[in-house]
């Protein structure tokens, strides 16, 4: 069995109160977030070199550009920005 480093007690804080009365395992997340930056042939996902880029030549985090990202694409409610729907085919 490969040995797997200690997850940060603040990771698993983060986790806890994401799942506070979800019927979901920590695993979930893993394998969710896993899937999400790494493709099938283990290499990192497009989206996350272009994020990490960004975020070099900006000298912001990778965290800071999602949220500003996501921020402009979508409303409060989740919907797609008017702007954006068509564009990235969310209709």
């Amino acid at each position: 069995m490969a040995h797997r480093p200690r997850i940060p007690d603040d990771i698993h804080e983060r986790v806890e109160k994401y799942l506070i009365g979800e019927p979901q395992t920590p695993n979930k997340i893993y394998m969710e977030s896993v899937c999400m930056m790494i493709d099938e042939d283990g290499d990192e996902g497009e989206w996350v070199g272009l994020v990490r880029e960004y975020s070099d030549k900006h000298d912001v985090t990778p965290e800071e550009v999602l949220s500003l990202i996501c921020q402009e694409v979508f409303e409060e409610d989740g919907e797609a920005s008017i702007q954006f729907k068509q564009k990235l085919g969310l209709e």
